[in-house]
This record gives structure tokens, sequence and C-alpha cells, in this order.
């Protein structure tokens, strides 16, 4: 019988997971190793082959992203077993990888490899799900300048606040450091538009409309009577040719949501979105897909500037992960002049590589140079990356002008003499060395306006007017709208924006 018990006693003590044995408490501490200064990062310990978060710490998990936050002088109860921590601090920083023995402390060191904020680049994450309460750690901790938490969230039918608004505008965290949080995301992509994400002062805009109606444009329109601003979540929803005709994005992400540390998410089919053509396959190809929507709204004439966002909150990722960076130059960093010079296309989107692009010796994201026919201009740009490049394009009209070999290198520099024979963009797009996933950078254009002409590639605004077509066509039998009116106010709208891409392929 004793025996009997005690094989009983295994059986039961075999399905229970009993907590880890602690060492002594251990001191973890971070400094930047030009200051020396104590500095907040983002760690990954493992213990015993799996990740582990000590009692206190600020946690995020999420799919294959499972960290945890640092103040850069934490002590915390570790487990005994052998562990290893890996410290990192947002884009800029190399990350330190060490072996925690129970008991001694842990002293990360960490180096930049580039200052962004001394060459006047400053970034951002513009799309972030995260408690606001836990922002200004999360800012200093990815060494982001600033990031706009959505507080307001349209899924479909529905409208949700998880988290009250901030009770400042914008909040300041320190001198290179803010948020906002009181952003508003419209995200209707069972069937319908799209998602845009509304920045202004006075938000949340009451949603009263449903998955098919309104048309994003009323939630736009109402921000910009503000002086707000509107982001496009995904060049590949529905309505974003209609939001770019009709004026009504300020900027919009390719560094998105869908470019995970650890993957990318092509799993498109659950919602609405503009069908993947023949020839995009694999992930690669699944950013060149991206980028080439963005190039068709360029060769329309249409001067959108690039932007980028991780959506952490939703997303298996760190906030900052994808970001943008944008030109201040000497002007101060303030909430305006950011948001006013993202607007103007000093920017480049990236979850990577860092460029510096030049249009005769100008900074070339956003800028305008008249050209008068047979004259160059002088295109330069530095690359740099804390891993190995790979390849590095400049893009001129949406084709590619130059193709060069960057691999294995962490720097790379170009300077060419562009000539231009009609009206022009260029931009400079890089991709680095990755296995699990994708991991590049591309700039806003540049325009080089020949006689002072506008960019119209005829081409490509009759492709987005056939576009424009199946668009009308879908609202008209799939949409499923709920007053006869309704339908035939988006109509309108869609038909209104179809009229824009006309003039457009007439050369307009």
């Amino acid at each position: 019988m004793l025996k009997l018990r005690l094989v009983s006693a295994c059986i039961l003590l075999a399905g229970i997971t009993l907590p880890p044995a602690f060492a002594a408490q251990t001191h973890i501490s971070v400094t930047d190793a030009e200051s020396g200064k104590t500095v907040a990062a983002r760690a990954y310990l493992e213990c015993g082959g799996k990740a582990y978060f000590p009692a206190g710490a600020r946690a995020y998990r999420r799919g294959a992203e499972e960290h945890f936050l640092l103040s850069g002088d934490d002590t915390f109860d570790l487990p005994a077993a052998p562990c290893q921590i890996t410290v990192a601090r947002g884009l800029e920083y190399q990350p330190a990888r060490i072996t925690v023995k129970p008991g001694e402390p842990v002293r990360a060191t960490l180096k930049r490899w580039t200052s962004m904020n001394q060459a006047g680049w400053y970034s951002a994450d513009m799309h972030v799900h995260r408690d606001p309460k836990e922002l200004s750690q999360i800012l200093l901790a990815e060494d982001l300048n600033f990031a706009p938490t959505i507080t307001y969230h349209v899924w479909s039918n529905d409208a949700s606040q998880p988290y009250p608004n901030a009770p400042s505008f914008p909040v300041q965290v320190d001198a290179a450091h803010l948020f906002t949080a009181n952003s508003q995301e419209v995200e209707r992509i069972q069937g319908g538009p799209g998602a845009v994400i509304l920045m202004a002062r006075q938000l949340p805009i009451p949603f009263d409309g449903y998955e098919y109606y309104p048309p994003s444009i009323r939630y736009t329109r109402l921000a910009h009577d503000q002086g707000g601003y509107v982001g496009g979540d995904k060049l590949f929803w529905l309505d974003t040719y209609v939001n770019v005709a009709m004026g009504q994005l300020d900027f919009i992400e390719i560094n998105c949501n869908h470019f995970l540390p650890h993957d990318v998410d092509t799993d498109l089919p659950p919602w609405s979105h503009w069908p993947v053509e023949m020839g995009y396959h694999g992930d690669l190809e699944f950013a060149h897909w991206m980028m080439d929507f963005y190039y068709q709204i360029l060769n329309c004439g249409f001067e959108l500037p690039l932007s980028g966002g991780s959506a952490s909150g939703v997303k298996a990722t760190p906030v900052g992960y994808d970001r943008v960076y944008v030109y201040l130059g000497e002007r101060p960093f303030t909430y305006d002049n950011f948001m006013q010079a993202l607007k103007a296309g000093k920017s480049f989107s990236t979850n990577g590589p860092v460029v510096d692009f030049k249009i005769n010796g100008e900074v070339g994201p956003g800028s305008k140079a008249g050209l008068k026919r047979g004259q160059a201009a002088r295109i330069e740009a530095v690359i740099r990356s804390s891993k190995d490049l790979d390849q590095v394009q400049v893009i001129v009209n949406g084709k590619v002008w130059r193709d060069y070999n960057a691999a294995g290198r962490n720097e790379f520099r170009l300077s060419e003499e562009l000539k231009p024979e009609v009206s022009s963009w260029v931009a400079v797009r890089a991709f680095e060395r990755a296995q699990e996933t994708v991991v590049f950078a591309h700039t806003s254009a540049g325009y080089l306006l020949l006689d002072g002409r506008p960019v119209r590639l005829k081409e490509d605004a009759r492709l987005l007017l056939s576009k424009m077509d199946q668009l009308i066509q879908y609202t008209e039998t799939k949409a499923v709208f709920r007053k006869p009116q309704e339908k035939a106010e988006t109509l309108a709208l869609y038909r209104e924006a179809r009229a824009i891409y006309e003039q457009r392929a007439a050369g307009r």
C-alpha cells in the first residue's frame, strides 16, 4: 500500500510546475559606452532554455516577442539555473549578450553604432497600441524620440477606448522624448475600406458607422479641420487610392506591422485588400509589392511621404522596431516641428539601415530641384547598418535606376549624376541580409522637376484608374450597406476620386 501511495504521489507531482529555485538577488546595470551614464533598455532573459520574466518587471509577451524593460539600475530575484540575458536599446545601439552567474551583478555596456539626433534626424513609431502609462519608460528604453499611442480604436462595427487620453498634449518626457496619448485608428478591413490613423488635439471623433460606412474621409476631414494629421496604415487597403487622390493622407507606412523581428506576416486573405499580383511570391517580394504600390502613387504626381509603425501592443514586436526618421536639422525637436517635417517628406522609414540621401548636396527626401532640359542632378547617399547590408538601389520613377551589391558591408556610399528626360522622383532603398524577416530602409522621394512640370506617368495613372473602376464595381455589387443613400454617398466619393485619376491619365 505504501509503495502504491508513493507511485501515486510521483504521478501527481509530475503534473505540477514547481517554482524555480532562486539564487541571491541579482543587480542589472546598463550604461552608455560613450557617456558612462545609466540608460534604460529592453531585455530578453533565458533561463534553462525558456524565457523568464522577473517579478515586478514591465513585461511584453506576444507571440515570439517576449521581453521586459530595464531602468538601467534594477535588482531582481533570478533563478539559480544557467541564464543568458540580451540587453538591447532600440535601433541605434549594438545589443549585448551576457551570461548571468547566480548572485553576481550583471553589467551591460551598450555602444552606439550611429547617433541620428546629432545629425538632425529624430525617430518615431507612428503606430502604437500601448498603455500611455508605459510610454515614458518605453521611449527611453527604445531610444525613440516620439510615439503617438492609440487610445481609441474602431474595429469593424465597434469602437472602444482601451486607455484614457492623457491630460496634456503632447506629453513631454524630457527634451528629447515625447508622446501623445489620444490617437484614433479607424480600422475596417473585413470587407470594408481599410484603416487610417488620426492624430489631432481634440480626439476622439465619435464613431457612429459600421464596417462599410461611412467612408474614411468623414473622419480624416474632421481631423484635418482641427489642424491634425492622418497616417495611412497600409498601402494595400482598398481605399488608399481614394484617400490619396482626395488629399487625405499626410504620410503612409511602408515599414509597417507586417515586418516583424521574427517573421513577415503575409497572411492577407482574412482582410479586404488589393489582390497580390502574379510574381510577388515570398517575403522579399511582399516588400517589393508594397513598394510598387507606393511607386504607382508617386508616378501619378501625388507627393506622399513615407512613415513607419510597428503596431506594438497588437503585434509580436517591440515599440520602434518599424520606425521613421524625420530630418529637423537645426530646428528644435518639438511635436509641431516633427509633424510638419514629416508631412513635408523629410523622412525615411526603416527596421535596420539608416540612409543619408542627398540631391545636389541638400537633404534629398522631400526636396524639389528645378532643372532645365539636359541639366543633371547629383545623387548621393551614405547607407549604414549595424549588420551586413545586402543590396542598395536608387529608384527613379518606380524603376531601379542603379543597383549596387553591398553584400557584407556595414557602410555603402554612392555618388551619381542623373540627367532626367522628364520630371522625376528619386528615392533610395537598402536591404540587409536577414534570415527570419525582411530588413530594409526606404527614403521618401525627392523631386527633379524639368522646366517646372510636375511628375506625370500616364501609364501608372491608367493603372490606378482601372483599380478605381474595380473598387466602384466591388462597392456596387459586394459591399453590404444598410441604406441606399449610404451606398450612393460612398460611390459618389469613389467616382470623384476616379475623375482625378482620369485627369492624371490625360497628363493633367
